[in-house]
């Protein structure tokens, strides 16, 4: 019986999940993971994995999740723009996480965002969403 309850609500968890990007976003900010400094050191990173033009890429990688957290948090256009976050954030675990043997807690963010990235492409925005019209 509780489950049938529940389940009319079922609906509403990509808002949910859109407000876990909200939060994400709101912590990057105050971390300034989009300063210029943080695009330098992320650049230096890419460098350091062999990457050709890494400050084009730390760049470009870092203002394309900017936008697509944005996009995903008022829910336009979702499904387009998890696709630059589970490619993001899959570069990530494979090229930087995986072979540094970071510990869980360090990798667990970006496996979360890029299951959540994957979520969005795949379920779209959900209730109280532009793409619904609500």
């Amino acid at each position: 019986m509780i489950m049938k309850y529940l389940s009319r609500f079922k609906g509403y968890s990509p808002l949910v999940l859109r407000f876990i990007f909200l939060l994400y976003f709101i912590l990057a900010l105050q971390a300034k993971v989009y300063s210029g400094e943080a695009i330098n050191a992320f650049s230096e990173q890419l460098a350091g994995l062999g990457f050709p033009i890494p400050i084009f890429f730390a760049f470009v990688g870092t203002w394309m999740v900017l936008i697509a957290y944005l996009l995903i948090v008022i829910g336009w256009q979702v499904r387009w723009a998890a696709i630059p976050i589970v490619i993001y954030f899959l570069v990530a675990i494979v090229t930087y996480h995986l072979p540094n043997n970071h510990s869980i807690s360090k990798t667990m963010p970006a496996t979360v965002l890029l299951m959540l990235g994957l979520f969005f492409l795949l379920n779209g925005a959900g209730k109280w969403s532009i793409d619904e019209g609500r």
